[in-house]
């Protein structure tokens, strides 16, 4: 017990944050739609009340993360009751994510003891709680954390359903409606009771015609019932929302659409996430995840559970697949069952090495430390840059000496949102333009724009120790470079 209370400690820690600043544009239309829909004390998530004011005359009747931003707006008004009418928009989302996502932490442990026994979710809830994209989404105002909160209550219901057969599967089936009505990859987690439903049911109890039946009807009206719930507007404007829908995969398949930008399909998104994970996760931790599922299947009295728990991930490749897109909130979904699956194996490899009783903590802390290390150096980075901000003190004086150099000219910072929907600063002989780089497609598209343009030229760049460390673009406000050029 203590130390599962350790753990939580160290899980609301790394995700505490309060900041106003934004880090996504995305954050910006959010907390926008949640302030119109309060003043108009309405439900109505159409992203085009918002869309409207940056872009006069736009058509944009979008109702993806509608669900999620729901359910942030309900808990900004319950924190104006509980706590005060003047509470900041910005500080309520931020902690509404990092609620939601605890509640994952809590689920985690839960899965992982229902799977292989207590220590299973112990050690899962400690992956979990360290985990770099888990605690990258929580410190963003975005519905990704939403969306893995409900992908573990599917599992978890998933599980039950072999003990409360109709409770359960209504539960999978509106934690999914509401999914859908959050992204619509969502719609994808149905399956997760379906294959709880068909794959090795209990004993005693076969796949009957009436069972099978129960379930579609349950499932059916369960989704709709938790799509409008979730997302009132959504259901009663459906054909704006699928409209929404196709434009996202015109987005996607277009790469750069009127209103902003998209990165760029890549080459293989799936080689590319499984790349994601041995870099941020480390080999052991991937490893020990296949390892879980190799000893999982060998087990047949698990392996219908372990079907069920890594439906998720399969699911998850399977959305980065149909999108030809690869980012990191295409796999955030997927890690608390990674985590599980994680914790699994390394329970699994540490019952093979007990059979030799000698040195027994030594080999557990060698496998907590080689399946954690580098979930927990990238974490940890993360939350003491989001705190240090930018009082790097080596940069302020790279950047005194940097204007020493042109005493005529004044620094100016190119905001994110320019940087998002690649808008150029003016041109100013007088200024000299910093450039923020991280390592994603966001920052490389505007740098190469800016090259290509032909109308700046660089004269100095300061690279960061992230700059040397792989995919730090996984970690918030993170840079790996800063680029100063000034126009020609």
């Amino acid at each position: 017990m203590l130390l599962f209370f350790l753990v939580a400690i160290l899980a609301a820690w790394l995700r505490y944050d309060l900041s106003m600043e934004f880090y996504s544009i995305d954050e910006v239309f959010i907390t926008e739609l949640i302030r119109s829909m309060f003043d108009t004390k309405s439900l109505d998530t159409d992203f085009n009340q918002v869309v409207n004011i940056r872009f006069p005359g736009a058509e944009y009747h979008q109702y993806i993360f509608s669900s999620y931003i729901v359910s942030a707006s309900l808990w900004f008004e319950l924190l104006q009751v509980l706590v005060s009418k003047n509470i900041n928009l910005w500080m309520a989302a931020r902690a509404w994510g990092c609620v939601l996502d605890l509640a994952t932490f809590l689920m985690v442990f839960g899965i992982g003891r229902l799977y292989a026994g207590r220590a299973t979710g112990l050690l899962a809830a400690f992956l979990y709680a360290i985990s770099p994209t888990a605690v990258f989404e929580t410190h963003w105002i975005r519905p990704d954390v939403y969306i893995s909160f409900v992908a573990a209550g599917i599992v978890m219901a998933s599980l039950y359903m072999s003990r409360y057969f109709y409770i359960c599967a209504l539960l999978a089936a509106m934690l999914s409606g509401a999914a859908f009505a959050s992204k619509f990859t969502g719609l994808l987690l149905i399956f997760v009771s379906f294959i709880a439903l068909v794959y090795r049911p209990i004993p005693g109890i076969g796949l009957t015609f009436s069972r099978a039946a129960s379930w579609l009807i349950i499932s059916i009206v369960g989704f709709f019932i938790g799509f409008g719930l979730s997302s009132p507007y959504a259901l009663i404007n459906f054909d704006k929302f699928l409209w929404g829908t196709q434009y996202i995969f015109w987005q996607y398949n277009l790469g750069q659409p009127p209103y902003g930008y998209v990165s760029p399909a890549v080459a293989n998104p799936v080689l590319d996430a499984l790349n994601f994970y041995l870099l941020a996760l480390g080999p052991f931790f991937c490893s020990m995840a296949a390892l879980a599922f190799w000893l999982g299947w060998r087990d047949k009295s698990e392996r219908r559970n372990l079907i069920i728990i890594a439906s998720v991930p399969a699911i998850c490749l399977a959305s980065i697949t149909a999108q030809a897109q690869f980012s990191v909130r295409n796999i955030s979904h997927a890690m608390p069952i990674l985590c599980v699956l994680a914790s699994a194996g390394s329970t699994g490899f540490y019952n093979f090495l007990k059979v030799n009783k000698k040195f027994a903590i030594a080999k557990l802390a060698a496998i907590v430390f080689l399946v954690s290390m580098p979930s927990f150096v990238y974490s940890t980075l993360l939350v003491i840059n989001y705190l240090r901000g930018n009082s790097d003190e080596t940069l302020i004086g790279y950047e005194r000496e940097l204007m020493v150099r042109f005493p005529q000219k004044k620094m100016t910072v190119i905001p994110q949102p320019d940087v998002w929907m690649l808008k150029f600063p003016e041109k100013n002989e007088e200024n000299i333009y910093r450039l923020d780089m991280q390592k994603s497609g966001w920052d490389q598209a505007y740098f190469s724009e800016i090259i290509n343009s032909g109308q700046y030229k660089i004269i100095s760049e300061y690279k960061t120790p992230f700059y040397y460390f792989p995919r730090s673009d996984i970690m918030n406000k993170t840079k790996s470079s800063y680029i100063y050029f000034e126009s020609r």
